[in-house]
């Protein structure tokens, strides 16, 4: 699960977004991609359509945040799933959840 595909926060500029290389890198290696952004309402050029957070969460194994934006609980994010990665550091303080 991606969140974030525009460019920079609080905005829905596709222009220069690191998400689009992301999508295509790992769709060429088989992975089932889904996204949140609610700047960004949909991706033409990849047949898909931003997600509910809470729904695009419910069976992914990965998030990948991608791009920060606003009104979006980051920490939980990471806590409530078994693995994430940060590409804008806005979650380096936070401990993902043990998992038994």
């Amino acid at each position: 699960m991606l969140l974030g595909v525009s460019y920079k926060p609080g905005v829905g500029d596709l222009r220069g977004s690191p998400a689009l290389a992301i999508i295509d890198l790992l769709r060429k290696r088989g992975a089932d991609v889904r996204y949140h952004d609610s700047y960004v309402s949909e991706l033409p050029a990849f047949g898909m359509r931003s997600m509910e957070l809470s729904l695009g969460l419910a069976d992914a194994d990965v998030a990948a945040i991608v791009t920060a934006h606003p009104g979006v609980n980051h920490e939980s994010v990471v806590r409530a799933l078994p693995g994430s990665v940060d590409f804008r550091g806005v979650t380096r303080n936070v401990q993902p959840a043990v998992r038994a």
